[in-house]
This record gives structure tokens, C-alpha cells and sequence, in this order.
């Protein structure tokens, strides 16, 4: 394929067969370049002059040769722009680029995690306030003799919390302990038999998680 001047165009992503197309038309381009012509023999010397015995002289020096032709431009370099570009360099200086150098497609998504475990429990509320009590019915006119009790009907659904109160809330929360989440792991290898330094460092991590589970 021959090489198009025009391709790429600015900011736009090449597909590897673009390049190598570009690639190898300029290749092809090089190689067309006809070689240096050969220069003219030089001068034929002059013959030497006969010796007085008549024998021939000595032969002149040889003619120099002509000048060589102009050597071919050939590829001396493919590099990178640092931004990821392609840049050509050629034997006579020139250089083509740069070329943008398409990605690979995307990879496939990964695989979901593996979910996590629970969170603790929650706290649990405080108890709310008991309702208030109806009022009290009327008391019945006086009438005949009280008959016999009739038979105890069926408890009734249990009503609805009453609302907590801040200050509830409040003496509820002062009951539970606080939450430890700020004392550090411990992370320590203990000797066999272990050492005093390492018992003391335990009793000293063990009194920190107590005074931070207080609440005062």
C-alpha cells in the first residue's frame, strides 16, 4: 500500500494495520531511491620519457577516481515521543511523525468480590414510657339485686409504645459501654516462657481497652 502523506490525522487513534501500512510505503519509498551515480575516471597519466638506452620509462601515477554519488536515506530510528507517539527518523535527518499508536480493546470487568462480613449489632433501644391511664367510667345507677359475674373476655392488643424522651434516650445510652474501635491491635509475638516486658505490655493494653469502654 502506498504511503499516504495524510494519515494519520491529529489526535486520532491508529489501528496497528495503519501503521504498518504507513510503515512499509515509506520502506517501499527508500527503497525506490536510485543509488549514486558513479563518478568520471580521472585523467590518464602522462607516459614517461625513454631512457637513454632506449628502454621504456617509468609509468606515470595512476589517475584518481571521480567523486561517489550520494548515499540512499534509510530508516535510522523508530522512537517514542514520550507520550506515547512514534517518531521516525531517517539517514538524512528528516523525520515523519508523530505517529498516535492505537490501544488494545478494553479487558472484560473483573469478577464480583467476595461479600463481607456482617457489621456488629446495634445497641438496643430503651424501654419506652408506659402510656397514660383512661379515664374513669361513670358509676351505674343502683338497680336490683348484683347478678352473677359474667365470664372474663379476651385481653385486648397491647397499644403502642409512648415516645422516648431525650433524656431517656440520654440515661439509656450512659448504661451501654463505649465503643473501642479507637484502641490499636496489640500485634506482638509472645516468647515462650513469655518475658516480664511482655506481660506488662498486656496488662497495659488491657487497662487502656477497659478505661476506653467506661463511660464517665
Amino acid at each position: 500500500m502506498p504511503f499516504n502523506p495524510n494519515v494519520p490525522q491529529p489526535f486520532q487513534d491508529l489501528d496497528a494495520n495503519v501503521v504498518r501500512n504507513q510503515l512499509n510505503g515509506l520502506k517501499d519509498l527508500i527503497d525506490a531511491v536510485p543509488a549514486g551515480t558513479q563518478g568520471p575516471p580521472g585523467p590518464q597519466g602522462l607516459p614517461g620519457a625513454s631512457g637513454a638506452d632506449g628502454s621504456a620509462g617509468p609509468e606515470g601515477p595512476p589517475g584518481s577516481n571521480g567523486d561517489s554519488g550520494p548515499a540512499g536515506n534509510a530508516v535510522t530510528n523508530v522512537s517514542d515521543d514520550g507520550s506515547g507517539r512514534a517518531v521516525i527518523e531517517m539517514s538524512d535527518g528528516t523525520t515523519y511523525g508523530p505517529f498516535i499508536v492505537a490501544s488494545g480493546p478494553q479487558g472484560p470487568p473483573g469478577t464480583d468480590g467476595a461479600q463481607g462480613d456482617p457489621g456488629p449489632q446495634g445497641d438496643p433501644g430503651g424501654q419506652g414510657p408506659q402510656g397514660e391511664q383512661g379515664p374513669q367510667g361513670e358509676a351505674g345507677a343502683p338497680g336490683g339485686p348484683q347478678g352473677d359475674p359474667g365470664p372474663q373476655g379476651d385481653q385486648g392488643p397491647q397499644g403502642p409504645a409512648g415516645e422516648v424522651s431525650a433524656q431517656q434516650l440520654s440515661d439509656a445510652i450512659a448504661t451501654t459501654a463505649n465503643n473501642p474501635s479507637s484502641i490499636a491491635t496489640l500485634d506482638m509475638t509472645v516468647s515462650d516462657p513469655p518475658s516480664q516486658s511482655e506481660m506488662q505490655t498486656i496488662a497495659n493494653k488491657l487497662d487502656e481497652l477497659i478505661n476506653a469502654l467506661k463511660r464517665v
